[in-house]
């Protein structure tokens, strides 16, 4: 099998389309559906749970669990169920029954160490490597605990990410095959060495550059840059939430891709069959 493409510093153009996704879609500081009063047990509950399904069929599990477990929604509650009893529970979502089994080991994980953002906090890679050693967890899985339940600055690649940046030429058209620790510690780099001081919203906090960013790639690849069909010339899609009041449905009325100027997409469609 043939070696990766060779993945070239991203520099400047980051931030630049950061910012223009930011200006389509506007800040996405409130992007994770919430429907809990407790959000970072919902995080990372739907972290766990969203592996191999779609959205909405975890929020149902989720709103499942919190109605069958009462005041023992939390972490310690989850820990001491029993696994058939999760599975009934969050049968909506793929692989159920092995998730069920690893929804106590994960809690029970949180709930020694004093709970999420004790258990998060410290070196972030050391956190991290803590994290993979759960069975379940994998980087993607990983990055979005520490991300969005623990606030800490750890960027996310999943397979949006991979296909925008290939089709603007930022990374190679292999890009599903490029591991995914170089990609991510490519991303940080550049960020972190980035000056984002122009974007107020952020407060200055590297973490939430991540989060909003990442926000933003996945509302872009699921309104716009689609895998079989991307909307290049015509306005996004709805997108599906169901449980949180107040979400935005629809794609902003638009004309098109915001990144169409730097899009190869349409440029080279012998290379994107």
């Amino acid at each position: 099998m043939a070696e990766p493409s060779r993945v070239e510093p991203l520099g400047a153009p980051l931030l630049a389309i950061y910012a223009r996704l930011h200006a389509h879609y506007g800040p996405q500081t409130h992007w994770w559906p919430i429907f809990t009063t407790q959000p970072d047990l919902e995080i990372l509950l739907g972290a766990l749970l969203v592996q191999q399904t779609r959205w909405e069929r975890v929020e149902l599990a989720i709103q499942q669990l919190q109605g069958a477990l009462g005041a023992n929604f939390s972490l310690a509650g989850i820990a001491d169920s029993d696994p058939e009893m999760l599975a009934a529970l969050i049968r909506p979502v793929a692989y159920y029954s092995v998730k069920a089994r690893r929804l106590p080991e994960l809690c029970a994980f949180f709930a020694l160490r004093g709970g999420i953002p004790s258990a998060l906090s410290g070196d972030v890679e050391a956190r991290r490597a803590a994290l993979l050693g759960l069975p379940g967890i994998g980087r993607e899985t990983a990055d979005t605990i520490l991300l969005y339940a623990g606030g800490r600055p750890s960027f996310i690649i999943d397979a949006y990410t991979r296909r925008l940046f290939a089709r603007l030429g930022l990374l190679p058209l292999d890009a599903e095959r490029v591991p995914y620790d170089a990609l991510r510690a490519l991303f940080q780099h550049t960020l972190r060495s980035e000056d984002y001081a122009g974007f107020p919203h952020l407060g200055g906090e590297l973490a939430r550059l991540y989060a909003d960013f990442h926000a933003l790639i996945v509302e872009h690849g699921v309104r716009h840059c689609t895998s079989r069909a991307p909307r290049c010339n015509t306005s996004g899609a709805t997108r599906v939430y169901t449980a949180e009041a107040g979400r935005v449905w629809r794609c902003p009325p638009c004309e098109g891709c915001p990144l169409r100027p730097s899009c190869c997409f349409n440029k080279k469609p012998l290379l994107h069959p």
